[in-house]
């Protein structure tokens, strides 16, 4: 069992758009063993990131996503934000259930293998990515990317702005 730890991002470029930017993420956490499945999506947002984000900015957040559970498969969205963030409660909730619908194929999937295998991985990013753009009003998906702990960081880039987000699993 393990705790998966948001642990930084960093703004390496603005955006096009004018003035400091407002981020938020949006994780998908799965845990597919022995042909068993269960999955969760988690909303991280801080407001002391709003209007605050700028180019060479480094935020040190150490904020716990999930924890209890093999990270088998993770799945990160960061979106930028535009008013509010249109993805918090109830949406991030309705995203959870509608994302608890892959898991008896994960489960299916782990019975035949040790794990969940890239193909697996790329179908349920896509329909994560799905998901995001069903519920997205004015706010903008940087990207949603699988995260391994092999490789930790992650960098999200559109409309020129380009970000890195780093990610740990800590043991429990």
């Amino acid at each position: 069992m393990s705790k998966l730890i948001l642990e930084r991002f960093k703004c390496r470029e603005d955006t096009t758009e004018s003035g400091a930017e407002s981020v938020y993420f949006m994780i998908y956490v799965a845990e597919a063993r022995n042909g068993t499945a269960h999955s969760d999506v988690k909303f991280i947002r801080k407001e002391a990131w709003d209007n605050e984000v700028d180019k060479g900015d480094t935020f040190i957040t150490n904020i716990t996503v999930s924890s209890g559970m093999h990270h088998d498969l993770v799945i990160v969205g960061m979106i930028e934000e535009d008013w509010d963030p249109d993805l918090e409660n109830p949406v991030n909730l309705i995203l959870a259930q509608n994302m608890k619908g892959l898991n008896g194929t994960l489960a299916a999937a782990t019975t035949m293998t040790t794990g969940v295998d890239d193909d697996l991985g790329h179908i349920v990013r896509d329909e994560f990515h799905s998901q995001l753009r069903n519920y997205i009003a004015n706010d903008e998906i940087m990207g949603v990317k699988r995260w391994k702990s092999s490789s930790p960081t992650l960098t999200f880039s559109r409309d020129e702005g380009i970000y890195d987000v780093t990610l740990k699993l800590h043991a429990e």
